[in-house]
């Protein structure tokens, strides 16, 4: 069953064709929408206490798992301090394993990199492409 053209009756089509380009909604998404439902709704029938209680319980939930989501990570990437690693790596176009060991973790905004000593020098690689890990 094809879900992906969903259509809507009120003003609501904007936010139905920013979700279907993402499928997923950011922490700033869910904030947008939050405050649009608040600035458009009825001031004489203002929204059930209960259900913005209920949103605001969701956005605190989500903010607490993506912080335990950065904290797991980053507590990932130190362990691999001191520790043999294999990496997926691109160059030149054409797929690559890289082997080093773990000399040094950095946390960027894109997330947890590691800085492997290789054969040929130091590489700074996202924790995201390392494949195997040894002693």
């Amino acid at each position: 069953m094809d879900t992906s053209a969903v259509g809507t009756t009120t003003g609501t089509t904007n936010v139905s064709q920013a979700i279907s380009g993402n499928q997923t909604l950011s922490q700033d998404d869910f904030l947008k929408l939050l405050v649009t439902q608040l600035s458009n709704q009825d001031p004489l029938s203002p929204q059930d206490d209960k259900e913005f209680i209920a949103q605001m319980a969701q956005f605190s939930s989500v903010e607490g798992i993506k912080n335990l989501d950065t904290s797991l990570n980053r507590g990932q990437a130190a362990a691999f301090l001191n520790r043999t690693v294999d990496a997926q790596v691109i160059e030149s176009g054409k797929s690559a394993t890289v082997t080093g060991t773990v000399k040094a973790v950095t946390y960027q905004s894109d997330g947890a990199h590691l800085l492997l000593n290789t054969a040929n020098g130091d590489r700074d690689i996202p924790l995201a492409e390392i494949t195997k890990v040894s002693d």
